[in-house]
C-alpha cells in the first residue's frame, strides 16, 4: 500500500492546479465525478490517430485534398471565367449598340456575380458551420457536393436568354465551405504536422481557382464551350456523393497525451514557439460556445480576418480592370498569368506556411501575414511602370492568400479546438461577408468618382495593413503572458508533487 489511503488522503492544495487537457490546453482542477471521468476517458473505438494505420490516414488526407482541389474554392478563379463570359458577350445588351468593347454597365453586372457569390461564400459559413458541428463531416460533405452539382448544371445551361448565372455561381460558391471544412479535422490524424495539414487544405482551396483557367484554355484553343465544360464538371461532385461512405460521421479527435509529455512540450528545446503555442492550445476548449464568441481572442481575430479578406477579395475581383488601366494591350495575358500564379504560388507556399505554423508559432505567422499584405499593397501602387512589374505583386498575393486562410484557421483551432470550430469559423466568414458587400459599391464609386483609377483605394487599403500590426502586438503580449504563467505553475507543481502521475483527461466545473 502507498503512503495514503481512504482514511488518510493526501493533502490537497488550496487552489486546484491547472493542467493540460487532451489537446494540450489548460483546464482547472480535478474535482469531477467518477461518471464524468468515465465519460471523458477515450474508448478503444474513439476516432483518434492511434486507432488507424499510417497508410489509411495518408489515404484519407490525400483523397480529401484532391476533392478540395477540385471543388472547394473554384469561384475565386473568376478572372479567367470573366474573360470567357465577355467573349460570349454575356450582358452585352446593356451596352450601346455602337460600342464594340465592354461597357461599365456590363462590367458592373458581371462583377456583381462574383461579389454576391463571394459574399455568400463568406456568409454561408456560419449556418453551414453550425450544420457541420451538429450533423458531422459526412453529412456536411454530402450537402456541399449536392449544391456544387446543382450549381454546375445551372451555370452551364445559363445564357442571355436563360439568365441563371448568379444563382448557379452562388450555389457553386456556398458549396465550398461545407466541402473543405468537413476535412479540416483530418489534421488531427497527424498531430505533429497539424499546421501543415491545415495549410494544405487551405492551399487546395486556393489552387481550385485554377479550374476556370483550364476552362479558358479549352475555350480559346480547342473551342470547348462553357456549357459543355460545366456539365462535364458536374461528374466530379456526383462521384463524391457516391464515395461519401469514406468519411466519418464524427470528427477525428486529437490524441491523448500525458501531463508529463505536455510539460515537456511547453518547456523543452528553449524555443519560444513551443512555450507559446503549447500553452494556448485549446485554451478556451472547455468554454461554452456562447462564452467563446465573446472572448477578446475571438473578437479581435474575427475582425482582423474580415478586414484581410476584404483586401484580398477586392484585388481578385478587380485585378483585370486594374491591369487594363496599366496596359490595354497586354492586360488579358496578364490576367491569365495571374490566374496561374495565384493557385500555383499558393501550392509552392504551403511548405513555408506549414513550417511557420508548426515550428515558429502563431505570432510569427501572423506577423509575416501582415507584412506580406503591406508589401503587395505597395507593389500594387506602381501603376506607371511596365505591366510586367505586376508579376511581383501576383507572387506576393499568392503567398498572402495562402498564409491568410491557413494562419487564421489554425488560430481558431489552436485557441478553441474543433468542438465548435464550424460555428466559430462561420462567424468569422459571416462578418467578412457582410463587410465584403461593400466591394460592389466601392467598384461603382471608383468608376464614378475616380474614372476607373484604383490608385487611391489601393493606397487606403495598404494604409489599413499598417494599422493591423496592432493585432500582432496584442497577440504577442497575451500569448507570452499565458505561456509564462503556465510554465511557472508547472514548475511549482513539480516541486510540490511526487513523480508526475499518469495524465487523464478532465473537465472542470471551474471556468477560466
Amino acid at each position: 500500500m502507498g503512503r495514503y489511503s481512504k482514511t488518510n488522503p493526501p493533502p490537497q492544495p488550496a487552489h486546484p492546479p491547472r493542467h493540460s487537457d487532451v489537446s494540450g490546453g489548460e483546464s482547472y482542477g480535478a474535482d469531477f465525478s467518477e461518471a464524468e471521468e468515465t465519460r471523458l476517458i477515450p474508448k478503444p473505438n474513439t476516432y483518434t490517430p492511434e486507432n488507424f494505420s499510417f497508410v489509411y490516414r495518408l489515404f484519407l488526407v490525400t483523397v480529401a485534398l484532391i476533392e478540395s482541389l477540385l471543388c472547394s474554392g473554384v469561384i475565386f478563379g473568376w478572372p479567367p471565367l470573366l474573360l470567357v463570359l465577355q467573349k460570349e458577350k454575356i450582358y452585352s445588351d446593356l451596352c450601346p449598340i455602337n460600342q464594340p468593347n465592354t461597357c461599365d454597365e456590363q462590367e458592373e453586372k458581371l462583377n456583381l456575380i462574383f461579389v454576391v457569390a463571394s459574399t455568400c461564400f463568406s456568409c454561408c459559413v456560419l449556418p453551414l458551420g453550425w450544420f457541420l458541428d451538429w450533423a458531422g463531416p459526412r453529412l456536411s460533405l454530402a450537402v456541399g457536393s449536392a449544391m456544387f452539382l446543382a450549381g454546375c448544371l445551372l451555370f452551364g445551361f445559363s445564357s442571355n436568354g436563360f439568365d441563371a448565372f448568379l444563382e448557379g455561381f452562388i450555389l457553386i460558391g456556398i458549396s465550398g465551405p461545407p466541402i473543405v471544412f468537413s476535412f479540416l479535422h483530418l489534421s488531427n490524424l497527424f498531430p505533429r504536422q497539424k499546421g501543415l495539414i491545415i495549410t494544405l487544405f487551405n492551399v487546395a482551396l486556393d489552387a481550385s481557382s485554377l479550374d476556370y483557367f483550364v476552362l479558358e484554355l479549352l475555350n480559346d484553343y480547342l473551342g470547348v464551350p462553357r456549357k459543355f465544360f460545366f456539365i462535364g464538371y458536374a461528374i466530379i461532385p456526383a462521384v463524391m456523393l457516391l464515395t461519401i461512405w469514406l468519411w466519418p460521421t464524427k470528427p477525428y479527435l486529437h490524441p491523448v497525451i500525458s501531463e508529463h509529455e505536455a510539460a515537456e512540450g511547453r518547456t523543452s528545446g528553449g524555443e519560444e514557439h513551443k512555450l507559446t503555442d503549447h500553452a494556448i492550445s485549446d485554451y478556451y476548449g472547455d468554454h461554452l460556445f456562447r462564452d467563446q464568441i465573446w472572448t477578446g481572442t475571438f473578437l479581435f481575430g474575427c475582425l482582423f480576418t474580415a478586414l484581410q479578406l476584404l483586401r484580398i477579395n477586392f484585388y481578385i475581383g478587380t485585378v483585370e480592370y486594374q491591369l487594363e488601366n496599366i496596359d490595354r494591350d497586354n492586360y488579358k495575358l496578364m490576367t491569365q498569368l495571374f490566374s496561374v500564379i495565384l493557385p500555383i504560388g499558393g501550392v509552392l507556399s504551403a511548405p513555408i506556411v506549414g513550417w511557420l505554423l508548426d515550428k515558429q508559432g502563431i505570432v510569427t505567422s501572423v506577423s509575416i501575414l501582415i507584412l506580406s499584405g503591406v508589401i503587395y499593397g505597395i507593389l500594387s501602387l506602381f501603376t506607371h511602370v511596365t505591366i510586367w512589374f505586376q508579376i511581383a505583386t501576383f507572387l506576393v498575393v499568392a503567398f498572402f492568400r495562402a498564409i491568410l486562410f491557413s494562419s487564421m484557421a489554425h488560430y481558431v483551432s489552436l485557441w478553441f479546438g474543433f468542438a465548435n470550430f464550424g460555428k466559430l469559423w462561420g462567424i468569422v466568414f459571416f462578418v467578412a461577408g457582410v463587410i465584403n458587400l461593400g466591394l460592389y459599391f466601392l467598384v461603382k464609386a471608383i468608376n464614378t468618382y475616380f474614372d476607373g483609377d484604383f490608385f487611391y483605394p489601393n493606397a487606403v487599403l495598404t494604409g489599413l495593413s499598417f494599422v493591423l500590426f496592432v493585432f500582432v502586438g496584442w497577440l504577442w503580449s497575451r500569448v507570452r503572458r499565458i505561456s509564462y504563467q503556465m510554465m511557472n505553475e508547472a514548475n511549482d507543481s513539480d516541486e510540490e508533487s511526487d513523480p508526475p502521475p499518469t495524465f487523464r483527461p478532465s473537465v472542470s466545473r471551474y471556468k477560466k
